[in-house]
């Protein structure tokens, strides 16, 4: 099994969590950069959509997602 791409990374609000990032600062965020917050909360947002902004938090949360995908691609790995 191979990791997805880039294109293919959904970004979560647990990320965002994880990273003890706030969700008032996220919805700021949101609401600068032209994207329903509550859409993002309900379904994520796509990792390129982030990548496509110069934000050190925006990177910063997309390499997070990055890390979990590769965790859970370990585990289920080790699983089969």
């Amino acid at each position: 099994m191979t990791m997805p791409p880039d294109a293919d990374l959904i970004v979560t609000m647990a990320d965002l969590r994880a990273l003890e990032h706030c969700s008032r600062g996220g919805r700021a965020f949101a609401a600068r950069h032209g994207f329903d917050w509550l859409v993002f909360v309900r379904d994520g947002i796509p990792a390129a959509r982030l990548l496509e902004i110069d934000d050190a938090m925006a990177h910063a949360v997309v390499a997070y997602a990055r890390e979990r995908v590769a965790r859970e691609h370990a585990q289920t790995e080790a699983q089969a």
